[in-house]
């Protein structure tokens, strides 16, 4: 079995011992524990051979000016995995190929994403990955992750250039790129964290961007997970704003507090075992008024409530969606969500 010719190749990424072999890997001169564990599992064998498969029909697809992009994150995405997957102290049996399998299996899933059609637009993304490790006090290692991506709109018009700079200031990333280029400074070895700002609708006013991120602090009894969206209109280059979309004169907060009270409480998330939140329909105006909370599809509205925001941690991030008949007589008449949603624009009552 050869590591995944394509991969290596295409990638640029010289991930074996000997740089002459890196283009086609014998296993017959594997030393490295993740090389052998590769070379020993017809099904670690199988997964290379299908990403490498998924990676070249990924690139070929992309236009020719976002490849270089597309191959960074392939090479990014090797050396993490082969940093992340070496064997560590107090790792138990096994672990390399465990590791192995689980990442692979994560690849395969995400990579046919890094590039789509979003609207009538190219997306792809921008990936960065991190591993920090450090000697835990059971004498066991400690491994933190970090696995950042960040959509990006594959265009030349003002508006693609203002959609991509804003997302490149939502996330951060001047600093995430001065981070990640040095190993073990974007990490934390203590947790795992996943940020991802993913462009879910674009026309050509407005853009909705979602911003989820997770963050698992070893030993604590589970991650902790944050999802908000934004919306940015393209071509005036601004955060879109509340009115922009309801009319001031009319009692649109109140109408959602308690549309979304009303929803809560039928769903059982209000009721008299929540000690989270007991408050009334008029306590939730200042969250529900909030665009970070919405999404717009062609149902309605959907307001979304984070964990631990009304509601314990089982309940997960419940949300409530109103539809668009009962929307309209609260909305402006040149709101461009309605054109976000894909909504035929009316008057409103």
């Amino acid at each position: 079995m050869r590591f995944s010719r394509a991969l290596v190749c295409a990638a640029g990424l010289l991930l074996l011992r000997d740089q002459a072999n890196a283009a086609s890997f014998d296993c017959a001169k594997a030393e490295t524990a993740v090389e052998k564990a590769i070379c020993a599992d017809p099904s670690l064998s199988a997964a290379d051979e299908k990403l490498a498969a998924v990676y070249r029909q990924t690139l070929a697809a992309a236009p020719a000016d976002i490849r270089p992009e597309l191959v960074q994150n392939q090479r990014n995405w090797l050396v993490y995995v082969h940093r992340y997957c070496k064997p560590v102290k107090g790792a138990p049996p096994g672990g390399v190929s465990s590791c192995l399998g689980d990442k692979y299996k994560e690849r395969l899933g995400s990579l046919p994403q890094s590039l789509r059609t979003v609207g009538t637009a190219t997306v792809y993304q921008v990936q960065r990955f991190d591993v920090a490790t450090e000697a835990g006090t059971d004498g066991a290692d400690d491994t933190g992750t970090m696995e950042f991506t960040m959509d990006q709109v594959a265009g030349t018009r003002p508006q693609d250039k203002q959609v991509n700079a804003y997302i490149r200031i939502l996330a951060k990333f001047p600093t995430i790129e001065t981070q990640a280029a040095k190993p073990g400074r974007l990490a934390e070895p203590s947790e795992e964290i996943v940020n991802t700002y993913r462009l879910i609708a674009y026309t050509d006013h407005v853009a909705e961007i979602q911003v989820d991120t997770w963050d698992y602090g070893h030993g604590a009894a589970h991650g902790m997970s944050d999802n908000a969206n934004r919306f940015f209109l393209a071509q005036e280059g601004k955060e879109l704003t509340a009115d922009r979309v309801f009319a001031a004169a009319k009692p649109w907060r109140a109408f959602l507090a308690k549309r979304c009270y009303d929803g809560l409480v039928e769903q059982g998330i209000i009721g008299p075992d929540n000690k989270v939140f007991t408050g009334t329909a008029a306590d939730l105006e200042p969250m529900v008024a909030q665009p970070t909370h919405w999404e717009f599809d062609s149902d309605g509205l959907s307001v979304a409530f984070a964990t631990y925001e009304v509601a314990p941690y089982s309940a997960g991030e419940p949300a409530v969606t109103i539809p668009w008949n009962d929307l309209r007589p609260y909305l402006i008449k040149d709101t461009p969500i309605l054109e976000l949603a894909r909504v035929p624009p009316q008057t409103p009552p």
